[in-house]
């Protein structure tokens, strides 16, 4: 299946830098993300790749704790509520993440 890695090179890095994760574009095509990630560990594109879309997941997150912060995307309070806890949690794991992918990067750790 690494042939699959090969033909989809471009896309996937593309996609991994834009913050989606790697299990949902190999879902797309129809391969498991170990079957890809094998065959790209060791290429500095990928792994580039992966520090931006790590940013970018974290970037979303903290966008999203605002928007819940500010009320931008609530209905009610208990949607609110809701809402801000998974959001919470959204951006404790990609912190988290983020920094067991890429620990020279100081800027994960927060707090």
């Amino acid at each position: 299946m690494t042939a699959i890695a090969l033909e989809f090179r471009e896309q996937i890095i593309e996609q991994v830098a834009h913050g989606r994760l790697l299990k949902h574009i190999s879902a797309d095509l129809g391969v498991k993300a170990p079957q890809i990630s094998k065959h790209l560990a060791t290429d500095p594109e990928y792994l580039q790749a992966r520090e931006i879309g790590a940013a970018a997941r974290l970037e979303r997150a903290y966008e999203r704790l605002e928007e819940c912060a500010e009320g931008e995307i609530v209905d009610d309070d208990e949607l609110g509520c809701r809402v801000l806890v998974e959001t919470r949690g959204n951006l404790a794991r990609a912190r988290e993440a983020a920094w067991r992918d890429r620990p020279h990067l100081d800027y994960w750790r927060v707090g």
